[in-house]
């Protein structure tokens, strides 16, 4: 009967063990899919979207602006830029409990319009994304505070006119872009 007992210990252990593993597992894809729809909120302009990735509270700061979470999704939704495309690199998570701390790689092109003083040009970055999460009691992993690390950044020129052939699908910002409308677009056609 100890055998079995100590069997029975040894196995619960292993469980236990196994649980914390699979707990942390989830929390560390949990936190990136939040950076992942943050990306797409941000390129889409979609202030709802962008609002689900930060507590209330949260403060954003991205070195030429720091304001709410919040706020920076409506500054992004009013934005004027003619395009935007993050493209999410290599996430490194730390857990410490209800925290977890996130370095998150990530270069992005912005195309800027052209204004009375500067003329249609591109812009690229790359920088990461320093980040706080907090899973604040039965809710989700959410960012607390963002602070963005500017590696490089450097404009070009840009062409007028970018899209070609019209018979195309082509990214827009907000409603009208495609990946809202996956279901109808890849529904089988006769």
């Amino acid at each position: 009967m100890d055998k079995q007992n100590a069997r029975i210990e040894e196995l619960l252990a292993k469980m236990e063990k196994q649980s914390a593993r699979i707990e942390e597992l989830l929390a560390k894809e949990e936190i990136k899919e939040t950076l992942y729809r943050l990306a797409r909120g941000t390129d889409r302009q979609d202030a709802a979207l962008i609002k689900s990735c930060y507590h209330p509270d949260a403060v954003d700061d991205h070195g030429l602006y720091k304001q709410k979470g919040h706020d920076f999704a409506e500054l992004v939704a009013r934005s004027t830029l003619g395009h935007c495309q993050h493209f999410v690199g290599q996430i490194s998570i730390q857990l410490k409990g209800n925290v977890a701390f996130v370095e998150t790689y990530n270069e992005y092109h912005h195309i800027m319009e052209a204004t009375d003083t500067t003329e249609l040009r591109d812009d690229f970055i790359g920088s990461r994304w320093l980040d706080r999460f907090e899973k604040r009691g039965d809710g989700p992993w959410l960012i607390a505070n963002r602070v963005v690390c500017w590696d490089w950044r450097f404009f070009l020129p840009a062409s007028a006119q970018r899209r070609q052939p019209d018979t195309c699908v082509w990214g827009a910002r907000g409603e009208l872009d495609g990946s809202y409308h996956i279901e109808k677009l890849t529904s089988k056609k006769g």
